[in-house]
């Protein structure tokens, strides 16, 4: 009888225990070659990045922090050449890989990254933004857009927007260069790129604690919008 007992507890912490998740949003390829990489993910135990036939396509593990939305920008050495743009991959759990996340296309284009992916409410402090659209793009002008209601999107004249249109997205669309963000409007430079930043105050609201904001460019030529970045998060906390 208690052996039968001490089964029950375990067998109930098991199935009380959540389910493992992994989830893999962002796979592009800047125009210089690094790779940006966002996913999430609320295990310990580092990620690989995998094709679907479960090669792996890095030797050493950068995949590792747990938290939801975690953004990073690679050298392209990190990867190995199955990672091809136009190809499906997938993130998995690093010891076990039949936890994955769905199949995501890596991309290449016009690319987003910034120097962080979360910020304090209670310390406020800046997000960096590195705009990079290549050489080809030099001159040319950009809008730098947001939404603080996730990532699904739109398509505009034939470009895929990864920013839901809410109050924080006509903010950024109708009032560039203006606080919290600098320099969201203006043109790339030499080498197709630019800088931006978002700033938070200090002591800002609790109640913000979990937003989400995401960041994406529009690159405009004459005859309108002709590319859009990939979409970069930041996660507000406490």
């Amino acid at each position: 009888m208690p052996n039968q007992r001490a089964l029950a507890v375990v067998l109930s912490l098991a199935a009380a225990a959540p389910a493992q998740t992994v989830d893999l949003h962002v796979v592009r390829v800047a125009p210089r070659g690094d790779v940006v990489v966002v996913y999430s993910k609320d295990f310990d135990t580092c990620a690989h990045l995998l094709t679907p036939s479960l090669q792996i396509l890095h030797s050493s593990n950068v995949f590792c922090t747990r938290a939801s939305n975690v953004a990073g920008v690679f050298p392209g050495t990190t990867f190995n050449a199955n990672l091809v743009v136009g190809n499906p991959v997938h993130l998995c759990h690093g010891n076990n890989y039949n936890l994955c996340s769905p199949l995501v296309t890596v991309t290449a284009g016009a690319t987003l990254s910034a120097d962080r992916w979360s910020l304090s409410l209670q310390r406020g402090g800046t997000q960096a933004f590195t705009l990079d659209a290549g050489s080809a793009s030099a001159g040319r002008g950009y809008l730098l857009l947001g939404s603080a209601s996730g990532t699904a999107g739109f398509t505009f004249r034939g470009l895929n927007v990864p920013l839901t249109p809410d109050g924080y997205f006509a903010f950024t669309l109708t009032s560039p260069n203006t606080f919290p963000l600098t320099a969201s409007l203006g043109n790339l430079d030499a080498a197709g790129q630019a800088a931006a930043s978002l700033t938070l105050p200090a002591g800002l609201s609790p109640a913000l604690i979990g937003v989400v904001l995401h960041h994406a460019f529009v690159e405009l030529a004459p005859a309108g919008p002709v590319r859009v970045s990939n979409a970069w998060p930041l996660t507000l906390g406490a």
